[in-house]
């Protein structure tokens, strides 16, 4: 058993997402899988699992396992940054002024009138 991950990134921003994917070997069929964070099991139980928006509380060392086995993979380590600029850049974002002044914002396909 081991863990896939959708991003190369050891840090990931705050906002972005991920998609871990937990694979073994010689399987024909679609696992069924318990994930667990630090130890504790999560309510996801497909192959993959998919973190988004991420934020900091989804910081920690993923592991999986077959249902009904002791055998868990490898921890994955998964870091969210608070981010900051560099991650606000990184987001679909696009600012128009029309002729009254008004301010409107378009973030990832939410639109906001300021």
């Amino acid at each position: 058993m081991r863990i896939i991950s959708s991003s190369d990134d050891k840090k990931l921003s705050r906002g972005e997402s991920v998609t871990l994917l937990c694979a073994s070997v010689c399987t024909f069929h679609q696992l069924e899988v318990t994930w667990f964070k630090d130890g504790h099991a999560l309510s996801d139980t497909g192959p993959s699992l998919r973190l988004s928006p991420l934020t900091a509380e989804d910081s920690g060392n993923y592991t999986c396992a077959l249902k009904n086995t002791e055998t868990l993979s490898e921890p994955h380590s998964l870091q969210v940054e608070a981010g900051g600029l560099f991650s606000f850049l990184k987001m679909n974002l696009k600012f128009e002024f029309d002729s009254v002044f008004r301010f409107q914002v378009t973030l990832n396909d939410k639109l906001c009138f300021l």
